[in-house]
C-alpha cells in the first residue's frame, strides 16, 4: 500500500507549469537563470495536483453522475473497492472495479460517477488538477431549477408525470 500512496504523491507534485523565474530564491545574487523574486510578487505559485481530502462511501452509497468543467479528477481506492465509471465525449461508457490500491482519472468536463458495489465503507482519496474544479451533479442540473417544464419535457423527452416527480425530488419548480 505504502508503494501506491508514494506514486500517487508523485502525481501530486511532479509536473508544474510554473516557470522557474516563478521561485523564491532567497540568494539575490544567484545564477541569473534563477532570478530572485520577493516573495510579496509572487502571482500563482500553487502545485498543479491539489489533494481535495477524502470520499467515504458506505456499502451501496453512491456518487451521482457529475462533471467537474474546470479539472481532470483523479481517484485513488485507499480502502474498500467502488464500481467508477465515465461517459466520453462520444458516449462511450467505461465502467472499472475499482480497488484497493487502484487510481482512476476522469477527464475534465466528462461525467461520471461512482457506487461503493462492496462490503464495507469504501475511502477514496481525491484530488484535482485545479483549484477550482467546479461541480456539477446531472440530475440536480435538468431537475432542481426553475427550468420551465414543458420545455424540459421537450429536451429530455420525459412526460409531464415524470417531469414533475424528478423536480419534486431534486427542488426543482416552474
Amino acid at each position: 500500500m505504502l508503494h501506491i500512496l508514494a506514486l500517487f504523491s508523485f502525481f501530486l507534485v511532479s509536473s508544474s507549469h510554473a516557470a522557474l523565474q516563478d521561485f523564491c530564491v532567497a540568494d539575490f545574487t544567484a545564477h541569473k537563470a534563477l532570478q530572485a523574486t520577493p516573495a510579496g510578487r509572487l502571482q500563482n505559485l500553487e502545485w498543479p495536483w491539489r489533494l481535495r481530502g477524502t470520499s467515504r462511501r458506505s456499502p451501496g452509497g453512491v456518487l451521482p453522475l457529475h462533471t467537474h468543467p474546470g479539472a481532470t479528477e483523479i481517484i485513488l481506492v485507499a480502502r474498500g473497492a467502488v464500481t467508477a465509471g465515465l461517459i466520453s465525449s462520444d458516449n462511450t461508457v467505461y465502467v472499472k472495479t475499482v480497488e484497493e490500491g487502484d487510481i482512476m482519472v476522469f477527464p475534465q468536463g466528462l461525467l461520471h460517477f461512482l457506487v461503493n458495489t462492496g462490503g464495507t465503507e469504501a475511502l477514496i482519496w481525491v484530488s484535482f488538477s485545479s483549484p477550482s474544479p467546479g461541480l456539477q451533479v446531472l440530475n440536480t442540473a435538468l431537475f432542481g431549477n426553475n427550468l420551465d417544464s414543458d420545455l424540459l419535457e421537450k429536451i429530455t423527452l420525459l412526460g409531464d408525470d415524470e417531469v414533475q416527480r424528478l423536480k419534486g425530488i431534486f427542488g426543482g419548480t416552474g
